[in-house]
């Protein structure tokens, strides 16, 4: 069998929120979609408080949390992981 090409790839401007803002890569998504904590909560379905928190890394996130956030982000898990 072939090798399968499962490279992750991230738009520069979600690089550039990481490296020049210092966002976490939830963060980093969030602004480049454009979305204010809010309204990602509200297309996630995870509360603001959970955002914020997986934001600031103060707490790690459930795996369903994750696959929330990544829906309402219109990304892969994998590229939400980082």
């Amino acid at each position: 069998m072939g090798d399968f090409d499962q490279t992750v790839t991230f738009p520069q401007e979600v690089i550039e929120y990481q490296t020049r803002d210092g966002l976490s890569i939830a963060a980093a998504w969030r602004s480049y979609r454009g979305l204010t904590i809010a309204e990602l909560a509200e297309k996630s379905g995870v509360s603001e408080q959970d955002i914020q928190q997986l934001e600031d890394s103060s707490v790690p996130a459930q795996a369903d949390t994750i696959e929330k956030l990544a829906a309402g982000l219109d990304i892969s898990v994998d590229q939400l992981k980082g």
